[in-house]
């Protein structure tokens, strides 16, 4: 399946009613005060423009602090599977919309809407082949069927070395269905995590601390792997306040 399109009501209060046009093979659009969604085939778009290897390239541009960033956390944190929706946790509503190709070489593409929203009305010029799936009704049965359905798998990889990427609620977590990986992230920060859980193992510091000896590996697997989270947390604010008191000065 390959991505079109994104509409992200409320996310984390930056990014507010907001669209995103991840390819452009079709015309998309999202009107709100009407809750209709517009969808029709772009008749200049050049299919296979990539190759049969790559379906479509797609870049998100912008200054320092415009959302790139958080913009990719959300298409990691939804995109790669089907996430029922719980309106009572407070969580943001959205439209995703994709396209899945015939199985057949004849056979045209479906295009698969998830939402979240009463009554979504789809104006459809074009009578392409639409397949809706409203959220908010995807439980028990209906939400394994459309999971074995969602063949989607993203990968997040980074060079930035941020702390938010390991810290509880802020980070990222990764996603298997039916023994297979759905979402996989790489970022310095997690491979640092990883490496630390794993030497701690290792050293048998997970294991219950009830006799001398294990005592003595745990105290010595807890200084081989010290909490660098709470280190760079510290350096990063200090930088910060050097840059600031910098700028103060000037």
């Amino acid at each position: 399946m390959k991505l079109l399109y994104l509409w992200v009501e409320n996310y984390k209060d930056t990014i507010i009613n907001q669209s995103f046009n991840i390819s452009n093979a079709y015309h998309i659009s999202f009107d709100v005060k009407r809750n209709e969604l517009h969808i029709s085939k772009n008749k200049d778009y050049i299919d296979k423009f990539y190759g049969d290897n790559l379906l479509d390239v797609t870049a998100i541009i912008g200054n320092n602090g415009a959302g790139k960033t958080t913009i990719t956390r959300f298409l990691y944190d939804y995109c790669e599977s089907v996430h029922p929706y719980d309106g009572d946790t407070g969580e943001t509503k959205r439209i995703v919309v994709y396209e899945k190709k015939g199985q057949l070489e004849d056979e045209p593409p479906k295009i698969i809407i998830q939402y979240c929203s009463e009554d979504l009305i789809i104006d459809n010029s074009d009578d392409i082949f639409i397949e809706r799936m409203n959220l908010k009704n995807i439980k028990e049965e209906k939400f394994l069927q459309a999971e074995k359905e969602h063949d989607i798998t993203a990968v997040y990889f980074t060079n930035a070395f941020e702390i938010s990427n390991v810290m509880n609620n802020q980070g990222f977590s990764e996603f298997s269905s039916w023994g297979v990986h759905k979402s996989l992230c790489y970022t310095p920060m997690l491979s640092l995590q990883r490496a630390s859980t794993e030497l701690r193992s290792h050293y048998g510091a997970d294991m219950i601390d009830s006799v001398m000896i294990l005592g003595i590996i745990n105290r010595y697997a807890q200084n081989m792997t010290a909490d660098f989270k709470a280190s760079y947390a510290t350096s990063t604010g200090y930088n910060f306040l050097i840059a600031t008191s910098i700028d103060d000065f000037n």
